[in-house]
């Protein structure tokens, strides 16, 4: 069945900042503790749901993490809110947005301000 890889990621960006670790920290850490072999960018990949099907990788961060996979599987594939290919912006949207219309609305509306600012100094 597939995974709501938004709801997961989340809930795995969660886990990583609760860790107080970078990603590095944290490959070292999930590679001794379990048989999977782990790098950074496998870290961060994996996080930020950059991944198909259900990888060693993420088994083992989930469990690593406790977080159980099962519960993020959905009959309703949601697609990744934005389109975006830079992927510090697209993090950046995907932590600050609440996934409401509302929330939308205002991030755009911010997002749309701090550019028309910007363009004034350019």
């Amino acid at each position: 069945m597939p995974l709501d890889k938004v709801s997961l990621s989340r809930e795995l960006k969660k886990f990583v900042r609760s860790t107080r670790k970078n990603q590095k920290e944290l490959a070292v850490e999930i590679t001794k503790q379990q048989s999977v072999r782990f790098d950074q960018s496998q870290i961060s990949r994996t996080v930020n749901g950059r991944y198909s099907g259900e990888p060693e990788t993420l088994k083992a961060l989930c469990k690593y993490a406790s977080i159980d996979i099962k519960a993020f599987e959905t009959e309703d594939i949601k697609p990744w809110p934005l389109p975006l290919t830079n992927v510090e912006l697209c993090s950046a949207v995907n932590e600050a947005w609440d996934r409401t219309p509302r929330g939308a609305k205002m991030l755009s509306q911010l997002i749309l301000a701090v550019g028309k600012a910007t363009s004034l100094y350019r």
